[in-house]
């Protein structure tokens, strides 16, 4: 049962692992955005406090990517049974980036809050993609 269990939690971390990794692409499409609304923006003189919204807008975006980036090396770690649950949990109890807790978070858990920032990452996206195809189809002068 145990082995079985471990399997399992393998097969769930290396799954999600790659799909985390899918996350560098959408970073690659909010840089292209990006270049193109500033662009769009100087040449049509969009005001400066849009401009600083949707820098800030990127800034949120990228803390979301980093921490999706963070988190799937260490899943493909554990997938490769190079690092344990508890040893996480240690390390980052140890650099104060998690309080101590006696409970250990299953896999399922983890990967579940890894999702959940995968999801927001990806929704940031859509959003920005909104608001620049707005910007310069239906917000043109």
């Amino acid at each position: 049962m145990i082995d079985t269990q471990q399997s399992t939690d393998r097969d769930l971390a290396r799954i999600t692992a790659h799909t985390l990794r899918t996350a560098q692409y959408g970073w690659y499409l909010n840089l292209i955005l990006f270049m193109i609304s500033m662009g769009w923006g100087i040449i049509h003189k969009k005001p400066l406090p849009l401009m600083v919204l949707e820098l800030g807008l990127q800034i949120v975006i990228l803390y979301y990517l980093l921490r999706v980036q963070l988190d799937a090396p260490i899943l493909k770690d554990v997938s490769n049974e190079k690092i344990s649950l508890a040893n996480i949990d240690d390390a980052l109890t140890q650099l104060k980036l998690r309080k101590k807790s006696l409970t250990l978070r299953t896999m399922q858990q983890r990967c579940q809050a890894c999702m959940r920032l995968f999801k927001i990452f990806w929704l940031l996206t859509v959003i920005y993609l909104c608001i620049v195809l707005s910007q310069m189809f239906i917000l043109a002068p």
